[in-house]
């Protein structure tokens, strides 16, 4: 999956620049769980990287 977004200050009024997100997710055969690895990119309004942070995405868990 791929996510843009705009990134904004606390009013709302001033752009900051952009993320992306990008994950890798695979799903198992029951469609009950799945598990995957993102990046998040920051940029500033110029698009250079302010910061990227991997990680791991947790498996799903319901509620009961």
């Amino acid at each position: 999956m791929n996510k843009v977004a705009l990134n904004w200050d606390l009013t709302g009024t001033t752009f900051l620049g952009s993320a992306n997100i990008h994950e890798v997710v695979t799903v198992d055969g029951t469609g009950n769980h799945y598990s995957g690895k993102f990046t998040l990119t920051r940029y500033d309004t110029n698009g250079n990287t302010i910061i990227r942070i991997l990680g791991v995405i947790a498996e799903r868990v319901t509620a009961d």
